[in-house]
């Protein structure tokens, strides 16, 4: 089940015209005027060599073979770090950077791509944001991360994030691939992007979706039996203790997920979905992701995480600014104003006929291709306070993924 862009886009109906520009943010986890798509992972993530200068010849490989039109001369802008130094290893050549660039033009092929790297020394992403906002460079900026800051650096965060509002800049990140929502896209100020397990048929209809949330089982040596069911993944999402429920929350986000031990309501994400699975992720092609044994060639495998959903949904985001005709900046009003209607699909846990959940064999990890487990897709993965994929509004897939008519209504 694994999805390619073409079958992406006919399970989720979209635009006939896609002229956004979009820039991504290369470093730890980071990714557009332009959608930005950062994608910053830190070296020991990444698998194989770093070839920033592939880039391009890679996402045209990976288009031609997967049935999306390649890039036109000048789409792909690579900026290695915004203070001019080189790309450090584990940079825009890496995995993640390449599936952020593969995720965002598969969705929107017409949308200019400004691809930027860290600076050398590793140094804040706020830079990196400042950066984006000092030069205009982008409308839609997509990271996946999960950083680590105080209370003081969060609060700088805010200010940028606000700053951008004003100038009509989005960001959008991850929600986190396990238990609760991750920072930055805790933050109000932001947009959290969860995940859903998506199965795509071979004509690229929509079979079924649930949040992401899954249980595993190793195959045995001897390849005759399973072993015991363990945690296997699921998106990141939860009530942000202490953190006033932001206004375009109300109404919509029940008062079981939002009230606080103090009993005030605080933000609780994720706010929207798209596909995060591993076991139903994107296929990927590139030599960041090839290895030793195929010598750094370019290499196809499927990957996922909601570092996948948050630039497949700027992609979307960019297919949106461009039926709306002008800068959509800060997304969340927009998308809350939406909840209940058939711009969102609501994503509940899905089951078969017997009443059992979608069950699988699959490599979960494109680091062991060869390694077999039984994916178990029950919605809420088994460890205590992951987040729970229910009716309506929950912690994994927020207000839902988004249909044909999210598009339309911006028209």
């Amino acid at each position: 089940m694994i999805c390619t862009p073409d079958k992406c886009r006919h399970a989720r109906p979209a635009a006939t015209k896609r002229e956004v520009s979009l820039v991504l943010l290369a470093g730890s986890s980071r990714s557009g005027q332009a959608p930005t798509l950062h994608s910053d992972v830190p070296p020991p993530a990444l698998v194989g060599a770093q070839v920033p200068a592939s880039l391009q010849e890679d996402v045209n490989t990976w288009s031609s073979r997967v049935g999306v039109q390649p890039l036109r001369p000048g789409q792909l802008n690579a900026l290695y770090s915004q203070d001019g130094s080189g790309a450090p290893a584990g940079g825009i050549g890496g995995v993640e950077d390449t599936m952020d660039v593969e995720a965002a033009h598969g969705i929107a092929p017409d949308a200019d791509i400004v691809a930027l790297g860290p600076n050398m020394d590793w140094s804040s992403l706020a830079e990196e944001y400042a950066y984006i906002e000092d030069h205009d460079l982008a409308s839609i900026v997509s990271t996946s991360a999960a950083l680590f800051e105080t209370a003081g650096m969060r609060a700088v965060y805010d200010q940028i994030f606000q700053e951008g509002a004003l100038q009509g800049i989005g960001f959008y990140f991850s929600s986190g691939d396990v238990g609760n929502l991750a920072w930055p896209a805790s933050s109000s100020w932001a947009t959290a992007v969860g995940g859903t397990s998506l199965a795509v048929g071979a004509d690229g209809q929509r079979l079924w979706e649930t949040g992401w949330g899954n249980s595993e089982a190793a195959l045995s040596a001897d390849k005759s039996t399973w072993g015991t069911p363990v945690p296997g993944g699921g998106a990141g999402g939860g009530r942000v203790d202490g953190q006033p429920q932001p206004w375009y929350q109300r109404g919509v986000v029940p008062a079981t997920l939002a009230s606080g031990p103090d009993g005030l309501r605080d933000r609780v994400g994720a706010d929207v979905a798209m596909d995060a699975d591993s076991a139903t992720g994107m296929l990927v092609g590139g030599t960041a992701l090839g290895n030793t044994s195929s010598g750094g060639a370019y290499t196809e495998a499927r990957v996922g995480g909601t570092s996948l959903s948050s630039p497949l949904f700027a992609g979307v985001q960019a297919l949106a600014q461009q039926a709306a005709g002008h800068r959509l900046g800060f997304a969340s009003p927009e998308i809350y104003q939406r909840y209940g209607t058939p711009a969102f699909r609501d994503i509940t846990k899905w089951t078969m006929p017997d009443g059992g959940y979608p069950v699988e064999a699959a490599a979960t990890s494109f680091f062991a291709q060869h390694s077999l487990e039984l994916v178990t897709h029950q919605g809420k993965e088994p460890v205590p306070a992951a987040p729970d994929t229910t009716p309506g509004f929950d912690e994994a897939t927020g207000v839902g993924a988004p249909t044909g008519d999210y598009l339309r209504s911006f028209r």
